[in-house]
């Protein structure tokens, strides 16, 4: 299973993926999403623009 955190409790394991109602698991920031791409081939994104400065997706 993949980890991102090192831990590998459920709802540990990644720092923002799908982690858009319960926050950054590093700061507790809110975690937003963005969409990759276009019509069927789009894709979300999850990121915490505290722990992730820098610009945007699609910026």
């Amino acid at each position: 299973r993949r980890s991102t955190t090192g831990a590998h409790t459920p709802g540990r394991r990644t720092w923002v993926h799908e982690r858009t109602r319960s926050g950054c698991l590093r700061c507790g920031g809110r975690v937003r999403t963005a969409a990759q791409g276009e019509g069927t081939h789009a894709r979300t994104t999850w990121f915490c623009p505290r722990c992730q400065p820098g610009p945007g997706p699609g910026e």
